[in-house]
């Protein structure tokens, strides 16, 4: 969730003196009409009824929580002004001449639009312009108050996102959006919080210093690196604060005394306390460890056509399950593989294809019957040098799509594949580094920016710096290659041994980290980004950004570069890297536990012991 806020600029204006009056609760209206398809809206609000309710709901309790005394506008003769701000439809600046408004009412123009960039919804207060008396101009500007005290604003919601409307918590699923939450935490940047001058005057070093909010939260209270919202998993009195920048799918914020203290500090006066929504009370389950079922295996292969299937063990280990696949019957080489639910029935399944020597191919396996799901099928027009592949659900529907990436000696092909009835179908195909570049391309796919869509990560291979691209996975679902932002060196100008890429949240916020490591030839340096500060950073280059961690995995003098990939091993919510050699002989698997303040082994397993293994082991 972001903020969007509009200002005029207008001649500074001495208050006028009120009378001592008694402080009102604020009538907050919701105004529909830019959003009906009539006026060229999209139809948000009127393909979803319940969206309705759940938004006056909203608009309800928000209002009841604040109070102010807020002067009528009511432009006449040479007074008049116009209200500016953000059209909720398409994001342009929208203007409104002489609308009137009477005492203590907010106005707030809604309505819906495609986002990217993971928002769910964007909401902020209005600007304004006026021309007349000195008067005039303060009550468009003060509204005769002495906090903070616009006209009112615009909030949209994102269409394509897979909400729950509910008043309460019954049928909202993991992979939904409580649109309850997101309403009340745009509310609040619309009543200032991350908005207002009154907030931004009272950042300092990272911190919020609001009289009101230190008194309830016992300090200065951290926020966000956008200064615009409390620190990334605040809790007040164990409950995650309203105005935190990242909502979880799956889960419903309510109002906390620590929100309501910042609407203090902005210059609200208080309103009276306001009960969220009440979700029946339900008998909860016996609780139970987390099923090692809902983690997907890790599929490991060396230098002889086999691919071994490992599984969570005990307390972030890896266990052997005894499956052995060889996908591709006669050949003895370089196995590389994916793990994702193609099929959508919520097990993963295992894709493959082959290394150089042998015509580029992939094989998907079904994870929950061990049959063929889909067959052996020629990629990357027959390329021999080998291939990669990564694989991720770009268009939300449960569904995982495959991509292939051309391996060095050819031209960078990269090609997007969706299964349907147990085939590969094209859906793009592009040159992520330009048609002469013939150092190959490695891919891994993960939602760095939490819209919901896998976003695709490139990576070049030996014989030139490694360069890395990242891919919107919401314009992959449209057919169309966008880059998120610019490309970077990941390791510097003078590494040329190439780059591994994969994905994992290994800090637990909900963003998928950027995870890199050099190839054979290379030290076992590893480089983690935060997705989140990828994301809160959009145009500022991301080896400028300073990592969440670097390490090395194999001691700083090893030269057998790393592969790396992901998995929840230890049910804790955070991924951990999963690693092997990438050249030699080596032929260990080591799990790592990371974290921002350090990196720990958990175990190391031994998977092709006695076999010829002459280029590492690939993870995936």
């Amino acid at each position: 969730m972001s903020t969007r806020t509009v200002r005029s600029t207008a001649a500074r204006l001495s208050l006028e003196v009120l009378e001592a009056r008694e402080v009102p609760a604020v009538n907050i209206a919701i105004d529909y009409t830019l959003d009906l398809r009539a006026k060229g809206g999209s139809g948000f609000f009127e393909d979803h009824a319940d969206a309705k309710v759940a938004l006056n709901k909203v608009a309800q309790e928000m209002g009841q929580r604040i109070s102010a005394n807020l002067s009528a506008i009511t432009p006449s003769g040479a007074n008049s002004w116009n209200a500016i701000f953000y059209n909720p439809e398409n994001g342009q600046q929208y203007t409104i001449t002489n609308m009137n408004l009477t005492a203590n009412t907010l106005v707030v123009y809604v309505g819906g639009r495609v986002m990217s960039g993971g928002e769910a919804g964007q909401g902020g207060s209005g600007g304004y312009g006026y021309s007349g008396s000195a008067a005039w101009g303060n009550t468009i500007s003060t509204r005769g108050w002495s906090g903070f005290a616009p006209w009112g604003g615009s909030i949209a919601f994102d269409t394509t996102e897979t909400w729950h409307f509910g008043l309460t918590t019954t049928g909202l699923d993991s992979n939904e959006s409580d649109f309850y939450s997101v309403a009340t935490h745009e509310m609040g940047h619309l009543l200032g919080i991350g908005t207002a001058t009154q907030w931004f005057s009272k950042v300092q070093n990272g911190t919020f210093t609001g009289t009101n909010s230190e008194a309830v939260y016992g300090a200065a209270v951290p926020v966000y690196s956008d200064s615009a919202h409390w620190s990334n998993g605040l809790k007040y009195n164990g409950q995650f604060a309203v105005m935190d920048p990242v909502l979880n799918r799956g889960e419903r914020r309510t109002w906390t005394s620590l929100d309501q203290a910042a609407l203090q500090d902005v210059g609200w006066a208080a309103g009276s306390v306001v009960s969220p929504p009440v979700t029946p009370p339900v008998v909860p389950p016996p609780v139970s460890p987390p099923s090692t079922a809902t983690v997907p295996p890790v599929l490991v292969s060396g230098q002889s056509g086999q691919v071994a299937v490992y599984a969570r063990g005990q307390a972030g280990t890896l266990a052997s399950t005894g499956k052995m696949f060889t996908p591709f019957a006669g050949y003895t080489g370089t196995v590389r593989t994916a793990v994702a639910d193609f099929n959508g029935d919520g097990v993963s399944d295992y894709a493959f294809t082959a290394g150089a020597g042998l015509t580029a191919r992939t094989r998907i396996m079904d994870g929950a019957t061990n049959q063929i799901l889909v067959g052996s099928t020629i990629v990357l027009n027959g390329f021999t040098g080998g291939a990669y592949i990564a694989a991720g659900d770009i268009d939300k529907d449960g569904k995982a799509e495959l991509v292939v990436s051309a391996d060095r000696g050819g031209t960078p092909l990269v090609e997007v594949y969706t299964v349907s009835g147990n085939q590969l179908v094209k859906s793009l195909s592009f040159y992520p580094f330009g048609i002469t570049n013939s150092n190959g391309v490695r891919v891994a796919m993960g939602d760095l920016n939490r819209d919901g869509s896998a976003d695709l990560i490139m990576a070049t291979g030996a014989g030139q710096a490694a360069r890395l691209a990242i891919y919107d996975g919401a314009a992959l679902a449209k057919k169309q290659a966008v880059t998120m932002r610019t490309s970077f060196l990941a390791f510097g100008s003078t590494v040329t041994v190439g780059a591994n890429v994969t994905t994992g949240d290994v800090n637990g916020d909900g963003y998928d980290d950027l995870i890199v490591s050099q190839d054979a030839g290379g030290t076992s340096l590893v480089r983690v980004w935060s997705g989140a500060d990828i994301t809160a950073n959009p145009t500022t280059l991301i080896s400028n950004l300073r990592p969440l961690q670097e390490f090395y995995a194999n001691g700083t003098t090893n030269l057998s570069g790393i592969r790396v990939t992901t998995r929840d091993l230890d049910g804790n919510g955070k991924d951990e890297l999963v690693t092997s050699a990438s050249g030699g002989a080596a032929s260990w698997v080591r799990v790592l536990s990371v974290s921002s303040a350090s990196v720990a082994a958990l175990e190391t397993v031994y998977p092709f012991t006695g076999q010829a293994v002459l280029a590492g082991i690939y993870v995936g």
